[in-house]
């Protein structure tokens, strides 16, 4: 078995652990023995980005993880300081951006399609914003973009890993986006269980 890691910091969060494992050390010290996991993801990465590294999937590939929409969102974080005449123009302010992620995410889908190997997506986790109005706020914003990510994957019968409900105390992040060591390790159990079969959180 190895489970190829796409997208962004989240699966590529070695540069934020402060020495302690990533998401794919924790992974391959959860799989061991012949089982591996291969990190192709790369911090700072959109979507767009991540259907290269689907090709650069190596010939031993079995199966792939997808993270990625996270840098997408955060690119017009601005809009959520944009004052708007109504609630329905500041969803429309939304609109081109989620088009975006829709059209780029159906792209690296589709490039993972002609491999045909067994896929799971992962959600956009919340992150932990210090200042608490932020914290509510955000989350909302990102259901949008989640939302976007649970229609392409029932789209492609692909199975979905909600990162919302594995890291959820401010531990797991080791700044308000990127995934702590604590938090990695979360992270890989979750995959580890979907793919490999009961792993303990």
């Amino acid at each position: 078995m190895n489970i190829c890691l796409l997208g962004d910091s989240i699966l590529d969060n070695g540069a934020y652990t402060r020495g302690q494992p990533s998401v794919v050390d924790h992974l391959n010290q959860i799989l061991g023995g012949s089982q591996q996991a291969t990190l192709l993801a790369v911090d700072g990465s959109l979507t767009a980005q991540v259907q290269q590294q689907a090709r650069a999937l190596p010939p031993d590939a079995t199966h792939v993880v997808v993270s990625s929409g996270g840098n997408d969102a955060l690119q017009h974080e601005g809009v959520l300081q944009h004052r708007a005449a109504s609630v329905g123009d500041a969803l429309l302010s939304f609109e081109e951006p989620l088009r975006k992620l829709e059209a780029d995410y159906r792209r690296v889908l589709e490039e993972l399609k002609t491999r045909g190997l067994p896929t799971l997506c992962c959600t956009i986790y919340n992150g932990w914003m210090e200042d608490p109005l932020t914290r509510t706020i955000v989350p909302i914003a990102l259901s949008l973009f989640n939302d976007v990510i649970f229609r392409l994957a029932l789209e492609y019968h692909v199975p979905v890993l909600d990162l919302r409900r594995v890291c959820t105390k401010a531990s797991d992040y080791a700044n308000p986006t990127e995934p702590s060591g604590p938090g990695g390790r979360k992270i890989a159990a979750a995959i580890a269980e979907v793919i490999a079969g009961a792993v303990a959180v």
